[in-house]
């Protein structure tokens, strides 16, 4: 007969303190990669623009209405890391947290009784007090974009009456103009496809990121795969896949054709040499030429790589 556990046994086991037991490891936190010279990264504006660039010293991107904002804060930082420009071109980092990703807070403020069928602000703004150069003033005083804000918010003759949801979207309205905030976002698949989905949505066939993740579910993507992936998105798709195998299998890019299509989105995601190694192309007519149950498919694309 098997002996129950005693009730120290199982307190060594699971490692209560005060048992006797060694306490468990404590978990290493894990650092955002940094920026380096070579890297792309995805400059995103106010979760409306987005840019790719590849950073070198002294380079520059068009940010704003500004154009030539120099990127040497970005070598050493981490991904993820927010950046304001002040009125001269200048490139520091953020007060401020656009919080979790999302520019748009995700639960707005409690409404109240107002309504604002009766507010009309008009085209003409003539329900703001401060004009064009009363802002201009306030900037060159040195007012931050808050402050500016807060000004706006007391000179407007129909603030006081908006809901407080329509406050909280006028507020948010006024800083997203006065205030430029940009986040050096890893191009990671997700991100690139988020990306091409509202800059360039022809380039990746519309794919959504949602559809992207279901893909690669569906797909059983992994490491030590060896899967054929044949799309018409760019390269998205394939290093996606690239980077979900994480540098261990082989994948191979299969295309009809004289030549294999476009594949540059492949170049915006900065993997690594063991992730762009595992990559291959080869023509799918040689493929089923060579096909045969007992030829490993995947030898059989890398000779044809090699060959073509």
């Amino acid at each position: 007969r098997t002996r129950a556990p005693t009730t120290m046994s199982a307190d060594l086991e699971l490692g209560i303190p005060g048992s006797g037991a060694p306490p468990p490891p404590v978990p290493v936190p894990r650092l955002a990669p940094v920026m380096g010279e070579g890297d792309v990264v995805l400059l995103e504006q106010n979760g409306e623009k987005w840019a790719f660039v590849t950073l070198k010293p002294n380079q520059t991107a068009t940010i704003g209405k500004h154009r030539a904002v120099v990127l040497n804060p970005l070598l050493g930082a981490p991904f993820g890391s927010t950046y304001e420009v002040n009125d001269d071109g200048v490139l520091y980092p953020a007060e401020r947290d656009p919080g979790g990703g999302e520019w748009a807070s995700a639960a707005g403020p409690e409404d109240d009784h107002r309504s604002n069928k009766n507010i009309n602000d008009g085209k003409d703004n003539s329900a703001q007090g401060l004009s064009a150069d009363d802002i201009a003033r306030l900037k060159a005083d040195g007012k931050g974009a808050d402050e500016i804000v807060a000004e706006l918010c007391a000179n407007s003759a129909t603030f006081a009456n908006k809901t407080a949801f329509a406050q909280e979207k006028y507020k948010k309205k006024k800083l997203k103009k006065h205030l430029v905030l940009v986040r050096a976002r890893r191009p990671t698949a997700r991100a690139v496809c988020e990306a091409y989905f509202h800059k360039q949505p022809a380039a990746t066939n519309s794919m959504r990121y949602d559809a992207l993740g279901l893909l690669l579910s569906m797909g059983n993507i992994g490491a030590h795969g060896q899967p054929l992936v044949v799309e018409t998105c760019g390269g998205l798709v394939l290093g996606a896949v690239a980077e979900r195998m994480g540098g261990m299998g082989r994948l191979v890019a299969g295309y009809t054709g004289r030549s294999c299509p476009s594949l540059d989105i492949i170049r915006l995601m900065n993997l690594t040499d063991a992730e762009r190694g595992i990559v291959l192309t080869a023509p799918l007519t040689e493929l089923l030429k060579l096909r045969d149950d007992s030829v490993d498919t995947v030898a059989v694309a890398a000779a044809v790589a090699v060959s073509a």
